[in-house]
């Protein structure tokens, strides 16, 4: 019985193999072969598609922030033309001029949709061969687009490089600038010294690498016209005191002229007389008195 049983499932297994195996070799003819060759390309252009698609947002999304990036620093560099170095501000504000010129004459292709599918006749190889064709043309399309952008993202690339090296260049020029800016203005006050050179060292150390640190060179340009005004101010207050001064000193003299005190400072002139007390006449002693003359006889004192 079990022998028997052994047997007739040996025999099933047999069948079930049978009709599998003529099923694939069904399923295997040129026309299934070259639909299942269709759809596996059709799969990958939509995978090219969608590649190159966001390849062209990032590109756009950078050539936009890259020109925000140098709008961003118009301002702050002709803000700091009195302020720093101005061989390394011009070659920072030319850097920044070309960047953004670069990226404005910049042509970024649109974005590409998939092709519409085609009506294909499934028992026509011809059709399907003719489908296979067309997804190769697009997919040649869309590797050139891809290319082209990949190469507009490079070029991106390089110029940001360029502008970024001028920019930190110029920013390390800054810690120097305000030192001699410091020394320039000794009279005002150490607070304003000290937030300009504070200033000038975030400057240098942002190396202005983004739109942001734009806000940097700005604070450093107003502190070191906040330094020049306090030392105005100084100047001012220097030259009060001295007018006032003058003015106490020239008081002092219009007094000693009218008799009042005199300035000890006041110079005497040697030439001038001076105002003698009213002298006596006193008698020399050298000069010979005049002696006593006999007088004549009067004449009606004779005989008479």
């Amino acid at each position: 019985m079990l022998n028997l049983t052994t047997a007739v499932l040996a025999v099933i297994s047999l069948v079930v193999a049978a009709v599998v195996t003529w099923a694939a070799l069904a399923s295997s003819s040129p026309e299934r072969d070259a639909l299942r060759t269709l759809s596996h390309n059709e799969a990958v252009l939509a995978n090219e598609i969608r590649a190159v698609n966001s390849a062209i947002d990032r590109v756009n999304a950078t050539r936009s922030e890259g020109i925000a990036y140098a709008q961003q620093f118009e301002g702050p560099l002709v803000g700091a033309t009195q302020a720093t170095d101005e061989v390394a501000r011009a070659a920072a504000e030319n850097a920044r001029v070309d960047f953004a010129a670069a990226l404005e004459a910049m042509v970024v292709p649109a974005g590409i949709e998939p092709p519409a599918a085609t009506a294909v006749d499934e028992e026509s190889l011809a059709s399907i061969g003719s489908a296979i064709d067309a997804i190769a043309v697009h997919s040649g399309e869309v590797e050139a687009l891809s290319e082209s952008v990949a190469d507009l993202e490079a070029e991106i690339a390089a110029h940001r490089r360029t502008f970024a090296t001028a920019m930190a260049t110029f920013a390390a020029t800054l810690p120097r600038s305000a030192e001699v800016i410091a020394n320039e203005n000794p009279n005002a006050l150490d607070d304003f010294r000290e937030v300009v050179i504070a200033t000038a060292d975030a400057v240098a150390a942002s190396g202005l690498r983004t739109p942001e640190s734009a806000g940097t060179l700005t604070a450093y340009a107003a502190a070191v016209e906040a330094l020049r005004d306090d030392q105005a101010r100084a100047e001012r207050a220097i030259a009060e005191q001295r007018a006032r001064e003058e003015e106490e000193r020239r008081r002092q003299v219009t007094e000693g002229e009218s008799g009042g005190t005199t300035d000890p400072t006041a110079p005497t002139d040697p030439t001038s007389p001076t105002d003698p007390t009213t002298p006596t006449d006193p008698t020399d002693p050298a000069q010979p008195t005049d002696p006593l003359l006999p007088q004549p006889p009067d004449p009606g004192a004779g005989g008479g």
